[in-house]
């Protein structure tokens, strides 16, 4: 699993606070939502398949 930090520099950025600030402006939402959904629908889907 990564963190921000890890993911921040994946995709070129220097700060993980700058890639949050920009992801959201873009997005609308912070990463760290965005996150947790996928989470949460792999989840659902995990279930679903068992």
């Amino acid at each position: 699993m990564m963190d921000a930090g890890d993911g921040s520099r994946r995709v070129g950025y220097l700060s993980a606070s700058q890639f949050s600030r920009e992801y959201g402006r873009f997005f609308g939402t912070a990463p760290t939502r965005d996150i947790l959904r996928l989470r949460e629908d792999g989840v659902r889907e995990a279930r679903a398949a068992e």
